[in-house]
């Protein structure tokens, strides 16, 4: 299978906002000033889109094909976005960024994955469990209706973020409905092989009525979604004792 990977790159005032904008930006370049490594670069492409269909799934399912090429470029951007320094060959044309535009003319978009898929492992996954597990246990000193599950909540997933695969152990969130039914959905979200951002995630920070589409998510693309997460664990004690 090789998909369609080439992104339309929108112009005018009507264009939407890209949730990928150094990808965007990094493959104009390369079509500018590289086309033979721009087709390179979109085979690379297509190559990640049906390695991510082959070995990952989505909320528990099978990816379709353009979530999964979506979920490629947002990979890609975080990557891009957290390019480590040492690694570029150039300085950054722009001071306010610390991506050099040409970086697809030198390196390959399958380490840029690999980048951006160590940032969502570390800063969304990991850290999200790790942070769930400082609120279960302040809540496991409560006395609750849900003692038992919460204990075995913590069990589990102690023992799971121990061996760096928490997402195996999100069966036993089912209690965190009963407590938050918005911080659960943007749990499960989060604490997984391929993390994505619940629209609970907002909502379980919010006070008052909350409406959440359970079928509404984002893929995590840039440093704006990571602290939406961070903000989203620093509130979970809180969240799970109101």
């Amino acid at each position: 299978m090789l998909p369609d990977t080439k992104r339309p790159l929108l112009t005018g005032s009507q264009a939407p906002v890209s949730r990928v904008p150094l990808l965007d930006a990094q493959l104009l370049r390369l079509q500018e000033v590289a086309e033979s490594t721009s087709a390179m670069r979109h085979a690379e492409l297509a190559y990640l889109v049906n390695t991510l269909m082959a070995g990952c799934a989505l909320q528990r399912r099978p990816f379709e094909l353009p979530e999964a090429t979506e979920a490629v470029a947002a990979v890609c951007n975080l990557g891009l976005e957290h390019w480590p320094p040492q690694w570029c060959s150039t300085k950054p044309d722009d001071p306010s960024t610390a991506t050099p535009r040409d970086l697809l003319v030198h390196h390959d978009l399958v380490t840029v994955f690999q980048v951006g898929w160590a940032v969502l492992y570390r800063e969304v996954c990991m850290f999200t469990a790790g942070r769930l597990l400082a609120a279960v246990d302040a809540l496991r000193s409560i006395e609750t209706a849900a003692q038992e599950d919460l204990d075995l909540l913590y069990v589990e997933m102690s023992r799971q973020w121990r061996a760096g695969t928490p997402w195996r152990a999100t069966d036993r969130l089912e209690v965190i409905q009963m407590l938050d039914l918005p911080a659960w959905a943007a749990l499960a979200g989060l604490i997984a092989e391929l993390p994505v951002l619940h629209a609970g995630v907002g909502a379980s920070v919010t006070r008052g009525v909350r409406c959440v589409d359970p079928a509404k998510f984002a893929f995590i693309s840039q440093g704006d979604d990571l602290a939406a997460v961070h903000a989203f664990a620093a509130a979970l004690p809180e969240t799970l004792r109101t």
